[in-house]
């Protein structure tokens, strides 16, 4: 689980004046668009804050004529699920019960910030339930996902919601 539970920065776009594809012109204008994940324990609000003001001073240091902007387009707080509850004991259960093997337990999803939302307002408790792989390219352009694991996916889910359905009556 070593690299899901630290932080990352990504890079996930840069625009310029110039255009998006016109590399022989200098532009006078660019703009970088990151992605931050970070872990428990951390506010979004305190890290934009620290991520700004380490990118300011690292600005400064280089004495250039040219401006910094900052410009937060969406923040959210993190989000980690409870692995002893109900449900996922339930996915648990369909996912060895399909696959024929227990889950592999991974901090991801960090781009799914509606999770935390979600289950505070509705006071219940979330789960990502992927059913890709991590070789599905997910969110490049030729994201895909084999037909096995659709199929599988589907065989997932309803005995997921089946040994759910059956734990809540216990209970």
């Amino acid at each position: 689980m070593a690299r899901w539970r630290h932080p990352a920065l990504s890079i996930t776009g840069v625009r310029t004046s110039s255009g998006d594809h016109v590399f022989t012109n200098i532009a006078k204008r660019a703009v970088g668009q990151f992605s931050v994940r970070f872990v428990p324990d951390q506010t979004s609000t305190e890290l934009v804050q620290v991520l700004t003001q380490h990118m300011s001073h690292e600005f400064r240091k280089r004495r250039s004529p040219n401006r910094l902007k900052f410009n937060v387009l969406h923040a959210a707080d993190w989000w980690l699920g409870d692995p002893f509850n109900a449900i996922y004991k339930s996915a648990e259960k369909a996912i060895e019960t399909v696959w024929k093997t227990k889950p592999f337990y991974v901090r991801e999803g960090g781009t799914m910030s509606v999770t935390a939302v979600l289950e505070k307002y509705l006071n219940a408790p979330a789960l990502h339930l992927p059913l890709g792989q991590s070789s599905d390219g997910a969110h490049l352009p030729n994201e895909r996902i084999s037909v096995n694991n659709v199929e599988k996916g589907r065989d997932v889910i309803k005995c997921f919601l089946s040994e759910l359905g059956t734990s809540l009556n216990r209970s």
